[in-house]
């Protein structure tokens, strides 16, 4: 059974009953939640599209940075490349240029040299005249070999040249056995023959190697002028005493 409401006094509460008004709140409650979230998706994609765009953005400026540096390493390298072959060049133009030295200051001092003995060999009142061995010394010069140093002088005073050749044999043992070198069997990286051709006086030089089996003694030196009217020269040698000093 139905219960219908009462008021104080006993009568009835009318209530009307109007379906379309609350249908018409629910449409409007319904149609403010569909809008509420299309304005929530609006508001989502608008937002992450501004993040997409700015995320693009940061990526092409940070991808032309980068370009940027490696064209920078890139000159960097090249320009390192460039100052270490530039140092290397600078380094062995040093060098040549330091050995160039060098041995033009060795010439000159050997030219000095060659002018202090040319100059006493002039002022000496008491030179022997004629062909004259003035110096011979040995110098070591690595295993078995040695640097020899002649100087030929002649006071003749007439300015004509004198020509001819140097004979040199060393003598030693082989085995207890006597033995003689001749120069062309001892030179090392020279001419097997041993001239000699000037006016006053004349420097040779050049290298001789020893065998492993001979023992030197004594070396020989003879000088044969091409003119007859210039006697020749002989001169017997101590090993030791070229060695250690020369005459």
């Amino acid at each position: 059974m139905a219960e219908y409401p009462y008021t104080e006094s006993g009568s009835f509460q009318v209530r009307p009953h109007r379906p379309g008004r609350t249908l018409a709140v629910s449409v409007i409650l319904l149609l403010g939640v569909l809008f509420g979230g299309w304005w929530l998706y609006e508001l989502g994609r608008d937002h992450g599209g501004y993040e997409s765009r700015m995320s693009r953005a940061t990526e092409a400026r940070l991808r032309i940075q980068i370009d940027d540096l490696r064209s920078r390493v890139t000159e960097l390298a090249d320009q390192r490349t460039l100052l270490e072959r530039s140092r290397r060049i600078d380094e062995a133009t040093f060098q040549r240029l330091e050995s160039r030295l060098e041995q033009r200051e060795q010439h000159i001092g050997h030219l000095e040299e060659e002018l202090a003995f040319y100059r006493s060999l002039v002022s000496s009142a008491d030179a022997e005249s004629g062909l004259t061995v003035e110096r011979f010394s040995l110098y070591p010069d690595g295993a078995r070999e040695y640097r020899f140093e002649i100087v030929l002088t002649r006071l003749d005073h007439d300015d004509t040249e004198a020509g001819g050749s140097l004979d040199l044999t060393i003598e030693g043992l082989r085995a207890g056995e006597s033995v003689e070198l001749a120069y062309a069997d001892l030179v090392v990286d020279g001419d097997p023959e041993l001239g000699f051709r000037f006016k006053y006086f004349q420097a040779l030089a050049g290298r001789l190697r020893l065998p492993d089996d001979v023992d030197p003694e004594r070396v020989r030196l003879a000088v044969e002028p091409e003119d007859d009217e210039i006697g020749s020269v002989e001169e017997d040698y101590s090993w030791n005493s070229l060695v250690t000093g020369g005459t």
